[in-house]
């Protein structure tokens, strides 16, 4: 067969072109000008490659089978039927339901009657509404099934009537405690007393000090130069107001401190402090602070002798 010669025409220029041809006469094209591989998206004036898709076709992670219907609502347990209705008792669990506005409870057959619980902007609950198609919204009713029938628990008219009677009701309300009366109730008011006997306290040297505790609750002190020191607890929260160290009269020239000690650091600070039988009143820092301190007495230097009866100190809740 001899040479085969195709020409189109060039309207642009106004003559003939001859095209590639092979023996068969079919017109010779660059194949990339009309296949991709891998494919462009959205591109309408090219296709996929025969490479591309056979690739494709053979790749077992690019397809699954169609779910059919049933086999959709069989992977949710069968809940609803075909036509969007439950089948089963939704259980929840401890799970919400959120940003729910409305629920609607209508009796099967009926076309009129409606209860909707309503949640409005701004409300802190849901509102519960009677409506029906021909009356419009309409109060409530309660009722509580008691296994025979229905006992109606209040409508609204009645909760509004029942309020109104127990706001009116004199003998259903009383004046709200103050704070004074709580604590008289409670017997707190007024002062309070904490005290200790002078055996409660012991040597700043346990060790070495001299002392003898007597059954009468006193403490003496054997040997010169003694210090005394007893714990204190008081309620937290409680002020202090007064504070004595008793004792015979030759202690009467000993100085005796109430200290707190800040449970972080010990950083010392005293809160009160006379000689042995007199009372201070000008207390420092008043307010017993559990939180952050401990509390004890400490007496001066005592000569030997010298007997402490005991501690006193007054505060109030």
């Amino acid at each position: 067969m001899g040479d085969i010669t195709l020409h189109g025409w060039d309207a642009t220029n106004g003559h003939w072109r001859r095209l590639s041809v092979n023996s068969d006469g079919k017109i010779i094209i660059d194949p990339l000008a009309i296949f991709e591989n891998p494919p462009t998206e959205d591109e309408a004036k090219k296709g996929p490659s025969s490479e591309w898709a056979f690739d494709h076709a053979a790749d077992v992670a690019v397809h699954h089978a169609k779910y059919t219907d049933a086999e959709s609502r069989a992977a949710i347990g069968d809940l609803f039927n075909a036509t969007g209705f439950l089948t089963k008792n939704m259980d929840c669990n401890v799970f919400e339901l959120r940003f729910l506005k409305k629920f609607m409870l209508v009796q099967a057959g009926d076309s009129k009657n409606r209860i909707y619980f309503e949640k409005t902007a701004g409300e802190l609950g849901f509102r519960v509404i009677a409506w029906n198609n021909v009356a419009g919204y309409s109060a409530c009713s309660f009722a509580v099934y008691d296994g025979a029938d229905y006992q109606l628990v209040a409508t609204e008219s009645v909760v509004d009537d029942k309020i109104t009677d127990h706001a009116a009701d004199d003998d259903a309300h009383h004046a709200k405690y103050t704070d004074a009366e709580a604590l008289a109730a409670c017997g707190l008011d007024g002062n309070q007393y904490w005290s200790c006997p002078g055996i409660h306290f012991d040597g700043e040297h346990p060790d070495t000090d001299d002392l003898i505790k007597s059954v009468n609750g006193s403490i003496t002190t054997c040997l010169d130069n003694l210090f005394l020191i007893a714990r204190v607890d008081l309620p937290h929260g409680a002020t202090v107001t007064s504070v004595i160290v008793m004792g015979d009269e030759g202690a009467e020239g000993v100085t005796w401190r109430l200290r707190r000690s800040k449970v972080s650091d010990l950083t010392l600070s005293d809160m009160a402090l006379e000689d042995i039988n007199t009372a201070d009143t000008s207390i420092n820092n008043p307010v017993i602070d559990n939180s952050a301190y401990s509390y004890y007495i400490y007496t001066g230097d005592m000569e030997a002798g010298d007997i402490v009866y005991g501690a006193l100190i007054t505060y109030t809740i």
